[in-house]
């Protein structure tokens, strides 16, 4: 029975059907069984190693033969599951990193938020880009990279930054406030509340092969609700039928997603502390830890105040979306929802009593589903023009 709840559900239901209702034997069962985890288990590998040989369930002798023989073919090459599985080893170090580096920034940014916002904002363009630079180097000038690169289908691991950190770029970063809107979220809430936005570009960068996962199907990475150094990024080991559902809810994330994550927060992380430094030069942040309480106190809240406030004008769609990355992740709200929902019914009430009450609005409706429908309307109407036909 446990064999059988590893199978998908499709091949699970049809051969308890077929074994219920007489089709099979209890020995054809057995088989079907087994030849269906053999082929469930071979498609999931080839997710990791697309040369691994299909299964053939008239040919199980052939199949092994030829399994035995890819394995010994990919035994002397140093194959990305590895590659992963060494980079797991680390996992550890880049928690302590993140945490270090996410503790400090904050201490930082608690005790001197208005030299850091006024230094900022007094400073050309060109010497902003210089800041970035030296915290950031190599990195994208222009904004969303990753469009240029999915434009001119451009892959591989040379495009990594570009696709999975497309806001890191200097032409939105060298702006006034998006900086200071990126340090300021960053160091308000903990890293695990960022561990899901900054997972939404995995795929994208899977697809462009710019980074390579590996299937690790009985372990996964807890990051999500995690926050201490000992729980976040730590492994469990799960049963294989309930990787999907929890990857799917966000709860914890394969281990290969989980470990680009970690490194992608220690970077980011890492890059905010050194610009925080470029920033304040002159000052010894090294003492920041015991003068946190009583440094800067009356420009403590400028940041949030005076460069994170909302402005008083409407802001366009496309000026939020790029600045969406530099905010805290927005929580998904039930009653924004129903709002929503209630202003979309009372729209369509009003449609309904205008297309009762007044003919004028009534006929603009109908002659405008015709046009948008001609070819329908000519094969009810027969050969002549609809619209002339309704006018008459």
């Amino acid at each position: 029975m446990e064999f059988l709840m590893m199978l998908e559900s499709w091949d699970r239901e049809r051969l308890t059907k077929r074994f219920w209702s007489g089709e099979i034997s209890n020995n054809q069962f057995t088989n079907e069984v087994c030849n269906c985890l053999l082929a469930t288990f071979t498609k999931r590998m080839q997710l990791h190693e697309p040369d691994l040989p299909s299964f053939d369930p008239d040919n199980c002798l052939g199949y092994f033969d030829n399994l035995f023989t890819f394995k010994n073919a990919i035994s002397k090459k140093d194959s990305e599951f590895n590659r992963v599985l060494r980079r797991a080893e680390n996992v550890q170090e880049l928690v302590d990193d993140i945490f270090d580096d996410w503790g400090k920034l904050r201490l930082i940014t608690n005790a001197y938020s208005g030299a850091l916002a006024k230094r900022w904002t007094k400073r050309t363009v060109p010497k902003r880009k210089k800041i970035l630079l030296d915290a950031w180097p190599g990195m994208n000038p222009a904004h969303r990279p990753d469009f240029e690169v999915i434009r001119r289908d451009l892959k591989g691991p040379a495009h990594r930054d570009a696709l999975l950190i497309p806001y890191i770029n200097l032409e939105d970063l060298s702006s006034e406030k998006n900086l200071l809107e990126f340090m300021h979220s960053r160091t308000k809430v903990h890293p695990e509340y960022f561990a899901f936005s900054d997972s939404l570009t995995f795929k994208t960068a899977v697809k462009m092969d710019a980074v390579k996962p590996a299937a690790q199907y009985f372990q996964v990475m807890l990051l999500t609700g995690q926050k201490s150094r000992d729980t976040y990024g730590k492994l469990k080991s799960i049963d294989i039928t309930e990787v999907e559902n929890i990857v799917w809810t966000g709860y914890a994330f394969q281990l290969a997603q989980g470990i680009v994550i970690l490194e992608t927060q220690q970077r980011l992380y890492r890059f905010l502390l050194r610009c925080a430094e470029h920033l304040l030069h002159d000052i010894d942040i090294s003492q920041v830890v015991n003068n946190a309480d009583t440094t800067d106190r009356k420009e403590r809240s400028s940041l949030t105040n005076t460069i994170i406030s909302e402005p008083a004008e409407w802001q366009s769609v496309s000026k939020m979306n790029s600045q969406a990355s530099y905010r805290l992740p927005q929580p998904f709200s039930l009653d924004s929802l129903q709002r929503l929902a209630g202003a979309e019914r009372d729209a369509a009430e009003d449609v309904f009593w205008a297309l009762h009450e007044d003919p004028g609005f009534f006929q603009e409706q109908v002659a405008s589903l015709v046009q948008q429908n001609m070819e329908p309307c000519r094969r009810a109407f027969g050969e002549g023009e609809p619209t002339a036909q309704m006018q008459a």
